[in-house]
């Protein structure tokens, strides 16, 4: 370019020159219908196969759980769902518990059907609360599924009982109850676990 002071240096090759430039290279000179040079692709995988593979591999990544999680089970279980368990996920209780507070004839039941059934037979542990005298005596008088009805009484120790007074009831064929009655309003605390 005159007055510009840049010089340009242009080089015009012919198509034998081109051809012999690309050898030296290790490019192939097969042109095209327009003159152009086609790009070997023949190594990269095709559009379909590319969305194969994502496919895939979209496949395989865990989606969240969309139910709740399982509850425990003996010997526990590795699992093959493909999901995962939210933070926010909670697992299913196996327990039920409640404190019931005894009825005037010592009784009291435990119902659980808004938490769900358990498997039958249902495992029930009591634990009376009482400071009283005598020791307190609980036990299950029914179980199913979904509640528990117990009942409570008081093993009195005998007072002012000699041995010869025991031995004469015992001749004579009467009968000492060592039990007081009811335990009205007792507070007993009740775990119920299924069977496993």
């Amino acid at each position: 370019m005159a007055g510009s002071g840049i010089n340009l240096l242009v080089v015009t090759l012919s198509s034998a020159s081109l051809g012999a430039v690309l050898a030296l290279a290790g490019v192939s000179n097969a042109a095209g219908p327009g003159g152009e040079r086609p790009l070997d692709l023949s190594a990269y995988p095709t559009k379909a196969e590319i969305q194969s593979a994502m496919a895939t591999m979209q496949a395989a990544i865990p989606k969240p759980a969309t139910a709740a999680p399982p509850t425990e089970m003996p010997g526990g279980s590795v699992g093959t769902a493909g999901t995962y368990r939210p933070a926010d996920a909670r697992q299913p209780r196996i327990t039920r518990s409640k404190t019931v507070t005894l009825a005037s004839d010592g009784t009291a039941t435990f119902d659980w059907s808004a938490q769900g059934a358990l498997a039958t037979p249902v495992q029930v542990a009591l634990a009376p609360v009482y400071s009283g005298s005598g020791v307190p005596s609980c036990w299950p008088t029914s179980a199913t599924a979904t509640s528990v009805s117990i009942k409570c009484v008081v093993a009195m120790t005998p007072q002012n009982l000699t041995l010869s007074a025991l031995t004469l009831a015992a001749t004579v064929g009467v009968s000492l109850n060592p039990y007081t009655g009811a335990l009205t309003n007792m507070q007993v605390g009740v775990i119920v676990l299924p069977a496993s």
